[in-house]
């Protein structure tokens, strides 16, 4: 299940998702595309995901 800020996460980057989907599909009719464009994104997502939940964790724990 994704959760709201996930979908926050990639709604901003978009733009890019279609950029680096189309740059990974490149001579895939041939079996030589390149994946990596779309993994890179991919994990930059998660890494922003999990920076964005760190700063409003820490928010939290400062008003205990």
């Amino acid at each position: 299940m994704i959760n709201p800020n996930s979908d926050m996460v990639v709604e901003k980057s978009k733009e890019t998702y279609h950029e680096v989907l189309q740059d990974s599909s490149i001579n895939w009719h041939k079996n030589t595309n390149d994946y990596m464009p779309f993994v890179r994104y991919t994990l930059g997502t998660i890494i922003n995901a999990y920076k964005d939940f760190e700063e409003r964790f820490v928010l939290l724990e400062k008003k205990k």
